[in-house]
């Protein structure tokens, strides 16, 4: 009788299963490279060699792997230090106030009580420098006049640099900005000018949005039609304080933004539409590929979507992803595999590879992820049997719905949780008493309202899904009603979340029992996740606030008004605004040290911090240095961690 080793089996099919971690290989290159500075020609030098091994492999296989690893990895490093060396964003270096400024809107989004724009072309009028930045972003309290994509302005206005952050794994405005272009960040007192350019496409893109914000706001309740308009048209910014507190909790926050989730359900239902119409057709039924047919149109209309939609970043990822497994429809291909993932993924990062920093894109592509991998496993398992009848039928796709959405609220949590720094714990809830309703019938009656509007025949469609609508908030406000509805986690550091994600690929890459590493690997970094070590003593530039925790609560012994630093580190301690401000006092005693801010008590203090430019006091520190400084205080020694602005 043969023994087979069934461990040395599992290895022997992970083998050939290798390939499907060259993307995480070609990530991990580029999530690196964020880390570390090589010059370009070390990865020329690199790859030639590598490129030349691969042909030794032919003969010695067993290099195969190895090699391919060595190159996804090295072209992924290779790939983002191109980027960072070859991304021009002059960036201003110190707040601007008054002043005058023109550009060309390159982006607009119109809200129900203010505007948000991005200027490109910008040219200062009473401030030259030489620094003037190729793009900024600016907010405008009015929505008159309404600038549209394409308008030239002249304003007049505040600016400040972007900023990097002020706590470990906070949200890093400065880079996000760098790779967009964006060197300035403010806010318009006055517009002084505007020269629309009415010919512009983008300008007439515009007014085709602004006409179907008009038509829902026309067909439906205010509340109803600010959460109808981020859907179909992805202005966020119509969505109140309120509807965004409740659907946050209620774990549904991603629905407000036009987004993966809204494009495959509009892609899906043009399909099986086009599929169903094209069946009243026999002689094209015969001759022709009725799902091929659909598949093309539903990736016409998808892409006439993104531009209805204001080609958003997050929109654009999904149509490229949706591209590639429609086109894998047109030749025969397996759409919904880890291959077609990979390559939408491969595509995006190849040439933008700073698009890995994207919560969207994280988010998007670990949800198509579990789609492509345990989903159809798990169906497979919990309905073996194709239902007959139609009742069955039905109850069977609702518990498919409901089941991805489960697979994907657990999977993307982490990546939720750390980048947000809160928790949702009603999400399962929220998810699966929406998702049918968002699925079947709200995106469906609002996809056929927009299909209409130039019919005259959306108002019947769009008075339908405010019903839906209706349930929906009325649902989330229920949820936000319950006791900790949102809880705080903070910190949540990067390392921990790594490892979750590592183990959440091998649980979906792998195809042996040898994926249930993942889970241990998931383990490990949750208990990861929960030790970072908080600072004592935070000090935010030129020393305009200073806080101290203690008792587990942040004190502000002093405050910048409206200061954005303070908010950071509230958020990070997981705290609600706070007005009250203690004063800096002469000694103060942190975890057994004595912090002294006075030159009488510096002697005998374990740290020394004076308000003055340079201190002649022997070991003592200004309060004025730039930057932000972290002091993590403990009975043995005290340590510093600085954050240049």
């Amino acid at each position: 009788m043969i023994k087979i080793n069934p461990l040395k089996n599992y290895f022997n099919i992970e083998l050939k299963n290798i390939s499907s971690f060259y993307i995480v290989l070609f990530i991990a290159g580029i999530l690196t490279a964020l880390s570390f500075s090589v010059g370009e020609s070390v990865f020329v030098h690199l790859i030639t060699s590598l490129i030349i091994l691969l042909g030794f492999t032919y003969r010695f296989r067993f290099l195969k792997p190895i090699v391919y690893f060595l190159f996804f990895f090295t072209l992924g490093l290779a790939v983002m230090t191109y980027r960072i060396n070859h991304t021009q964003t002059p960036m201003i270096s110190k707040p601007l106030y008054n002043i005058e400024l023109t550009g060309t809107v390159l982006d607009s989004s119109s809200l129900f009580n203010a505007q948000k724009i991005i200027l490109s072309n910008v040219r200062f009028l009473n401030h030259p420098t030489s620094q003037t930045p190729t793009k900024i972003k600016l907010t405008y309290s009015k929505t008159t006049p309404l600038l549209k994509t394409g308008d030239t302005v002249k304003v007049r206005a505040f600016l400040r640099p972007p900023m990097p952050p002020v706590i470990p794994d906070m949200y890093h405005e400065k880079r996000m900005s760098f790779f967009q272009g964006i060197g300035a960040i403010g806010k318009i007192d006055s517009i002084l000018e505007v020269r629309p350019n009415s010919s512009s496409f983008y300008s007439n893109l515009t007014s085709v949005r602004q006409t179907i914000a008009d038509r829902i706001q026309s067909a439906m309740p205010e509340e109803t039609a600010r959460v109808a308009i981020p859907l179909t048209i992805g202005e966020q910014g119509v969505v109140s304080e309120h509807l965004y507190t409740i659907f946050r909790s209620a774990g549904i926050i991603h629905v407000l933004s036009v987004s993966g989730f809204h494009l495959s359900l509009l892609a899906a239902f043009i399909f099986f539409l086009t599929r169903s119409l094209l069946s009243f057709f026999p002689y094209i039924v015969e001759h022709f590929s009725t799902k091929k047919i659909a598949a093309v149109i539903a990736l016409i209309i998808a892409g006439c979507y993104i531009l209805i939609s204001g080609m958003q970043a997050p929109a654009i990822r999904s149509f490229i992803m949706l591209a590639i497994v429609l086109i894998a429809l047109l030749f025969n291909r397996n759409a919904l595999s880890v291959r077609s993932l990979s390559i939408a993924a491969f595509v995006i990062l190849f040439f933008a590879p700073d698009m890995i920093l994207n919560i969207g894109f994280q988010l998007s592509f670990t949800a198509v992820l579990v789609l492509t991998t345990l989903y159809p496993q798990l169906r497979l398992w919990l309905f073996p049997d194709k239902p007959t009848s139609f009742v069955r039928r039905f109850f069977v796709l609702l518990g498919c719905l409901l089941l991805l959405d489960f697979l994907i609220t657990l999977t993307t949590l982490p990546l939720t949780v750390y980048h947000f720094k809160q928790l949702a714990p009603y999400t399962l809830i929220g998810n699966l008493l929406t998702t049918a309703v968002l699925s079947f019938w709200i995106m469906p009656l609002l996809f056929l309202g927009l299909i209409l509007i130039p019919f005259g025949l959306e108002t019947v469609f769009f008075k339908a899904a405010a019903v839906g609508l209706s349930y929906v908030i009325g649902l989330c406000e229920q949820i936000t009603n319950l006791p900790y509805s949102l809880i705080t986690i903070s910190p949540f550091n990067l390392t921990g979340l790594l490892f979750i994600i590592g183990g959440i690929l091998l649980i979906c890459l792998m195809k042996t029992r040898l994926r249930f590493i993942g889970m241990f690997i998931i383990l490990i970094g949750f208990i990861i996740s929960f030790q970072s070590e908080r600072p004592s003593l935070l000090i935010g530039d030129k020393g305009q606030t200073v806080a101290v925790y203690q008792d587990k609560e942040l004190r502000f012994l002093s405050r910048a008004q409206n200061d954005w630093t303070a908010r950071n580190w509230l958020s990070y301690y997981g705290q609600s605004e706070t007005p009250e401000i203690l004063g800096i006092p002469n000694v103060l005693y942190l975890n057994g040290k004595r912090i002294s801010f006075h030159s009488k008590t510096c002697p005998n203090a374990d740290l020394c911090l004076l308000a003055h430019p340079n201190p002649k006091e022997k070991n003592a520190l200004s309060l004025f240095e730039n930057g932000v400084r972290l002091f993590y205080i403990d009975s043995e020694k005290i340590r510093i961690k600085k954050i240049a602005f």
